[in-house]
């Protein structure tokens, strides 16, 4: 009798009746004022509004420019930053090979460069095409000094090359191939590739000549091949005169005279 008399009061004090459809709707208004305040809260808050535009990556390029042409508005929310748009701009620089854009807590927006890196030099007739993986200008030269790292690719002809464009020369892509093969070790001491139809000779700084012969899909393994012959001659003291991989089953080596 006293329980229901206090449920008699509290029904005339507020006026409804504890139902279960009162207390979902209830529970609906309550989780809808929550998501209201969050979402005024995410909206209104400075950490997630663009601040400061961070750019790492960049070696060659110049990260102010890179700021610059990627024309982050500051102030602007997090959700209205056009991602897409800005990948799309720097891009758009020739020496620019991917784009990532991530937001960091705290108001900086922070784009990452991966750049196009040198990997050869192509000789051209009148200077030097500094060349990336995909064969890609990225600089240059009207000379080429002794003591630069990169590997020199010759005998292939070009008509037009700009930075930024890839150079069209059929056989350019093996030569690559073969440099991006290397272990860092051995490309530092490679200083030519030189392309010959379809056969490839490669000349080492200290002297060795290697007859790679035919690009083909076999080039991985005499590459692993001739890896493993200059190691040996390192370990055995000696310096190698030519090294021939063109024909299939065991390598010809000559040692030079001491």
């Amino acid at each position: 009798m006293a329980n229901r008399n206090r449920r008699r009061r509290s029904h005339l004090l507020f006026g409804w009746t504890r139902t279960p459809g009162t207390w979902r709707a209830v529970t609906a208004l309550l989780v809808a004022c929550c998501f209201g305040v969050l979402g005024w809260w995410v909206w209104s808050t400075e950490a997630l509004r663009v601040q400061r535009v961070e750019v790492v990556g960049a070696v060659r390029l110049d990260p102010e420019t890179l700021r610059m042409q990627a024309h982050v508005r500051l102030g602007q929310h997090y959700f209205l930053v056009p991602v897409g748009e800005i990948r799309r701009q720097l891009r758009a620089n020739p020496l620019v090979k991917e784009v990532s854009v991530s937001r960091k807590w705290g108001g900086t927006l922070l784009i990452t460069v991966q750049e196009r890196a040198p990997l050869a030099a192509v000789c051209l007739s009148g200077g030097f095409a500094e060349v990336d993986e995909d064969g890609v200008v990225v600089g240059v030269r009207s000379h080429w000094r002794e003591g630069h790292s990169l590997p020199v690719i010759t005998g292939l002809d070009f008509q037009t090359y700009a930075i930024g464009q890839a150079l069209p020369a059929e056989g350019l892509d093996w030569a690559l191939r073969v440099v991006g093969l290397m272990q860092p070790r051995w490309r530092e001491q490679l200083g030519e590739v030189h392309v010959r139809g379809e056969t490839l000779t490669l000349y080492f700084r200290g002297g060795t000549a290697v007859f790679l012969g035919e690009a083909d899909a076999q080039l991985p393994d005499r590459i692993a091949t001739l890896e493993a012959i200059l190691e040996d001659a390192v370990q055995s003291g000696l310096t190698l005169a030519w090294v021939d991989l063109r024909y299939r089953g065991k390598p010809v080596v000559k040692p030079r005279p001491p």
